[in-house]
């Protein structure tokens, strides 16, 4: 198992192991520390009883086989991060029948927030540039003929 971290992180790895009834035979762990600067090349390499770790040289090819093993589990982490992300946000101007994306920004860029939007008059929804008055209209009503709810909190 290859460890994204120091000394620290490893060890809360073994940890885990133990907790799991995974004897330290039965698995072989490497926690790979950022160097200096965070810089590819510079990473120190740990196994779990070493007080120094191991620093490979920057053209060895197994440091670049675990940075390109480590870079991958980078982006996996991130993509999904992000997913998740995207996933989870949800805007209660979305329901509003009418009103695409770039109406929501230009609202929420010209007010700040979704309550200041919520109060806003007709007269100021329709003052937005970009923000026809078919399109203010629904946002207005959408808000004052209680379809949106609770959104608010979302």
């Amino acid at each position: 198992m290859i460890v994204d971290g120091g000394k620290t992180q490893l060890r809360m790895a073994m940890e885990q192991c133990q907790q799991m009834g995974i004897q330290d035979k039965q698995m072989n762990l490497l926690a790979i520390a950022k160097g200096e600067g965070r810089k590819a090349g510079l990473e120190t390499y740990y196994r779990p009883g070493d007080v120094v770790g191991v620093v490979l040289s920057a053209d060895d090819p197994v440091a670049h086989l675990l940075q390109r093993i480590r870079d991958e589990a980078h982006r996996f982490a991130i993509t999904g991060q992000r997913n998740s992300r995207k996933k989870g946000l949800h805007s209660v101007l979305e329901e509003v029948p009418g009103v695409g994306a770039k109406t929501r920004g230009r609202l929420l860029k010209a007010f700040g927030s979704l309550v200041a939007i919520q109060g806003a008059s007709m007269a100021q929804l329709q003052s937005v540039q970009g923000v026809n008055a078919r399109q203010a209209q629904a946002v207005y009503d959408w808000f004052r003929d209680g379809e949106s709810n609770d959104g608010l909190a979302e």
